[in-house]
C-alpha cells in the first residue's frame, strides 16, 4: 500500500426509545473497515440497514475514524462448522462440551448459559455488548454496566468478503448475520479470548455458536431456547481482561479468506 491510502472504520448503531446510553432498545449494529474511496458507499449501506430492520429507528448514529495503517493487522477468517443438532437442548450439550475442551469450567458455563437465557446481573440486563467473564469462576470482569464490551474495529479484506460469502453460500449459510457473526468470532479470538459463547438478542433467530482456538467457529442452526434474552460472553484470563478489552475495542483487523 503507497503513502497515501487512506483507511477508515465506519460504524453504525441503532436504537429505538433514545440513544443506547439513555437507555434506548438496540435495534442494529455493524461496521466496516474500508480504504477512504469506498467510505461513502459503505456509510451508506450501514444507514440503509438500520432502517431496514422491519422496527424504525429514533436514533442511529453513524461514526467514521481514520485508522492507522501501521496498527493495521491482517488474520484468516475462522474455520466454520455446523453442528445440526435435534434442538436447543441438545446443541447446549454440544457447546458444553466444547467450552470445557477450550478451558471453561462447569461453574462458569452454567452461570454463561443462564445469562444468556435470563439476563446479566441482578438487574437482568441485555447487554449491547459482550461480557467478560473469568473461564474458571464465572466472575463478570468487565465494568458491571448494560454497555458490555464490544469487538469494533474489523472487516474482511478487500476481495475477501465475496469469497467468504461464496464458500458459505455453498454450505446454504446465504444470510449476512453468518458472515457478520464469523468476522466477530475472528476479531474476538485474535484479541485473545479463550472462548466465545453466542445467542443473538434477535426473538426470532435461533441460530448461536461456540468459538475457540480448539474448534474454530462452530455454529448451532436451533442453539437459542424459546424465550431467551440472547447475547455474548467472553470468557478472558482474569490477568489479561484490560489488555483483551483494549485490543476486542481498538485494535484494527482486516480478516482474509
Amino acid at each position: 500500500m503507497d503513502g497515501n491510502f487512506l483507511l477508515y472504520s465506519v460504524r453504525m448503531r441503532a436504537a429505538r426509545g433514545g440513544a443506547h446510553e439513555d437507555g434506548g432498545e438496540h435495534i442494529s449494529g455493524a461496521e466496516r473497515l474500508v480504504p477512504e474511496a469506498e467510505a461513502e458507499t459503505a456509510a451508506a449501506a450501514l444507514i440503509a440497514r438500520a432502517l431496514s430492520r422491519g422496527v424504525s429507528p429514533d436514533f442511529v448514529r453513524l461514526t467514521m475514524e481514520r485508522i492507522e495503517l501501521a496498527e493495521l493487522a491482517r488474520v484468516p477468517a475462522l474455520p466454520l462448522t455446523t453442528i445440526h443438532a435435534g434442538g436447543p437442548a441438545e446443541a447446549r450439550l454440544h457447546a458444553e462440551r466444547l467450552l470445557r475442551e477450550a478451558g471453561v469450567s462447569d461453574p462458569a458455563i452454567i452461570l454463561a448459559f443462564e445469562s444468556l437465557q435470563n439476563g446479566f446481573g441482578s438487574e437482568r440486563a441485555a447487554l449491547r455488548g459482550a461480557a467478560l467473564v473469568d473461564p474458571l469462576t464465572g466472575e463478570r470482569l468487565d465494568p458491571l454496566t448494560a454497555r458490555g464490551v464490544r469487538a469494533t474495529h474489523f472487516d474482511y479484506a478487500p476481495g475477501a468478503r465475496d469469497a467468504v460469502a461464496a464458500r458459505l453460500a455453498e454450505q446454504g449459510l446465504t444470510h449476512f448475520r453468518a458472515l457478520d457473526a464469523l468476522a466477530v468470532a475472528t476479531k474476538v479470538l485474535w484479541s485473545g479470548v479463550r472462548a466465545e459463547l453466542c445467542w443473538s438478542d434477535e426473538p426470532e433467530y435461533v441460530a448461536g455458536y461456540v468459538a475457540a482456538p480448539i474448534c474454530g467457529y462452530t455454529r448451532f442452526p436451533q442453539f437459542k431456547p424459546s424465550g431467551a434474552r440472547g447475547g455474548r460472553v467472553f470468557f478472558v484470563d482474569r490477568n489479561q481482561w484490560e489488555t483483551v478489552r483494549d485490543r476486542l475495542e481498538r485494535a484494527p483487523v482486516w480478516i482474509d479468506a
